[in-house]
Formats: C-alpha cells, structure tokens, sequence
C-alpha cells in the first residue's frame, strides 16, 4: 500500500490481493493503522494491521510482535495469524489476521 488507504483502495499482502473496506482504528497518535479488507480471490474478510517503523530498532520490535502472535496460534482467545510482510526500505510491516469479534480494549473492558 503506497498510502494510509481508505475504503475501496486496493492492496497486496502475502501474494494476496485485498479491497480495504474500513479503517477500523481512529488513533491519530498510533503508527498503526487497522483495516478491514476483502480478498478480492475468496471474498474473505480479515484484518490488515499495517505499522510504519520510525526506525530500524521499531522495526525489530514489530518483527518481535509477529514471532509473538505465531506463538500463540494455539491459544482459541487469540485471533489467528495469516502471514505479514516486511518492508525493510520503507519501514513498514503489513499483519493479517483473521477478523474477530472485538479488539483487546473491548474484551477487557468487558471484564
């Protein structure tokens, strides 16, 4: 994704294609930016979490955030990882995930 996409743009992830439907986080403050996409191939719908690094160092923490949610893809409360990319140049990582039914905030607020 060249840009900060809105609904209707389209992106590859994975040797995926996907349609962003709708940015489902609104922090302006966050370098994360969470959509919810269409694979244009099944018509699954998933989540992208794309993350632009500020720097190399971030980059590494965000590649330890991947190894993280692979080793969790046993545990049923998690959702399930799909598979990220990594652009080193640019400094960003693209995440997908499958879509669940509420974020982290929500769920623990729910407790």
């Amino acid at each position: 994704m060249s840009q900060r996409g809105s609904a209707g743009l389209v992106t590859h992830v994975c040797g995926r294609t996907f349609e962003v439907l709708d940015q489902l986080n609104s922090d302006a403050t966050s370098t994360s930016v969470v959509f919810q996409v269409r694979c244009t191939a099944s018509g699954e719908l998933l989540v992208l979490k794309w993350t632009q690094a500020k720097s190399r160092g971030d980059l590494e923490e965000l590649k330890n955030e991947v190894d993280v949610l692979r080793s969790l893809q046993s545990v049923p409360q998690v959702v399930k990882y799909l598979g990220h990319e990594v652009d080193a140049q640019r400094l960003d990582v693209r995440i997908l995930l499958e879509s669940g039914k509420m974020d982290l905030t929500e769920f623990l607020s729910s407790m």
